[in-house]
C-alpha cells in the first residue's frame, strides 16, 4: 500500500460523520424536539471535530476553518485534501 492510505482513509471517515450529520439536520429541521436525532447529532458532531483535528495534527489542513495559526498561516503549506498527490 502507499503511503496515503491512512490520509485517505481518515477523509472518508470524516465525509461518512459529516453525510451522517447532514441527515440528522434535515431530519431535525422537520423534528426539531426529537431528543434522540439531538443526541445523536452531538455526538456526530464531537467526533467530527476530533477526527478533522486528528487529520490537521497528521497532514494539515482540510479546508480553510480547521487552519493551525500557532507558528502563521498553514492552509496554503500543506497539500490540498482533494489532491491524490500519493498516486503513482
Amino acid at each position: 500500500m502507499n503511503g496515503c492510505g491512512n490520509r485517505e482513509e481518515m477523509a472518508e471517515k470524516i465525509c461518512e460523520v459529516s453525510f451522517a450529520m447532514d441527515e440528522l439536520r434535515l431530519f431535525l429541521d422537520t423534528h426539531p424536539g426529537d431528543k434522540e436525532a439531538l443526541e445523536a447529532f452531538s455526538d456526530r458532531m464531537e467526533k467530527r471535530i476530533g477526527l478533522i483535528e486528528e487529520y490537521t495534527d497528521k497532514y494539515g489542513s482540510i479546508d480553510g476553518y480547521f487552519v493551525k495559526t500557532a507558528y502563521g498561516w498553514s492552509w496554503n503549506g500543506a497539500p490540498m485534501p482533494w489532491k491524490r498527490e500519493c498516486e503513482s
